[in-house]
């Protein structure tokens, strides 16, 4: 299954891919795709697509301390509580010829990003672009 995240802050975007390593736990991965400001659906569309894309299956686990700070380097944030503040964040994942938007519920620093399981929004992966930034939108919508 392919997997990638999109964080919305204040001041624009950052979209990643999310990989799966041997032991079956995700980590973030390239490309971290920064976008300032208000980007066309459109255009986050394609980044999702081309994150998707990058996504990998079997990755090394990495030392989690030391592939946090890498990340948060690679956002351009300094430490943990600024990837909660004033942010929203949607897992998406490619199975089974469906794309699915995962919204999630900003619960801050100490408990993370938590799925909203009955806010999920799914569309077929041969869906029109339009079709596909809809439920982008949708999904987004969802996020707390």
């Amino acid at each position: 299954m392919k997997r990638a995240t999109i964080l919305k802050f204040e001041n624009g975007y950052v979209i990643h891919s999310d990989s799966t390593t041997i032991n079956g736990y995700g980590i973030a991965s390239e490309p971290y795709i920064i976008i300032d400001g208000s980007p066309s659906m459109e255009r986050i569309l394609n980044e999702i697509l081309y994150s998707l894309e990058s996504s990998k299956i079997n990755v090394i686990d990495a030392d989690s301390e030391n592939s946090s700070k890498e990340y948060f380097k690679s956002i351009g944030i300094k430490r943990r509580k600024d990837l909660y503040k004033n942010s929203i964040c949607c897992s998406v994942f490619e199975k089974d010829n469906f794309i699915i938007l995962l919204p999630t519920a900003n619960m801050g620093p100490s408990e993370g990003f938590r799925p909203y399981l009955d806010g999920k929004v799914e569309i077929p992966i041969n869906a029109s672009k339009e079709e596909k930034c809809n439920a982008l939108v949708e999904a987004l919508s969802r996020c707390e």
